[in-house]
This record gives C-alpha cells, structure tokens and sequence, in this order.
C-alpha cells in the first residue's frame, strides 16, 4: 500500500468511526486535528477525498441492514 492510498483508507476510518458514534468526548478534538493532519497531507496528491468517504458509509450503512435482517 502506498503512502497516498494509505491516508484516503485513514481518513474513511475516521469520518466513518465518527458518523457511526464510535469517537466521543474528548477524542473527538485528537482525532479532528489527525484528520486535518492527514487532508493536508492528501493535498500533495490533489485528490477530492469526500465522495470516496460518501460512498464508504452507504456501503457500510447498506451492509449493516442487511445484519440486521438476516438476524
């Protein structure tokens, strides 16, 4: 995995974490600035890094439906 493809997968686990609830508190200002830390790192590569983001939490969100209604 190179370093780009490495800071777009962090930063879906991280917009992911936080609109699934899972970052509260005071974590949430900690991992605000590492997800600052690693868009200003993506402007290197000049990639738009929101719809990749989007489309990770619809898949997430289609995935956990289908859990529940197999449960």
């Amino acid at each position: 995995m190179d370093e780009k493809q490495f800071l777009i997968t962090a930063l879906q686990l991280i917009d992911v974490s936080l609109a699934r609830g899972a970052i509260r508190g005071e974590e949430v200002k900690i991992v605000s600035q590492l997800r600052d830390y690693i868009g200003t790192s993506l402007q290197k590569y000049q990639e738009q890094i929101a719809e990749p983001v989007e489309t990770l939490a619809q898949e997430a969100e289609v995935e956990e439906v289908e859990e529940e209604t197999e449960d």
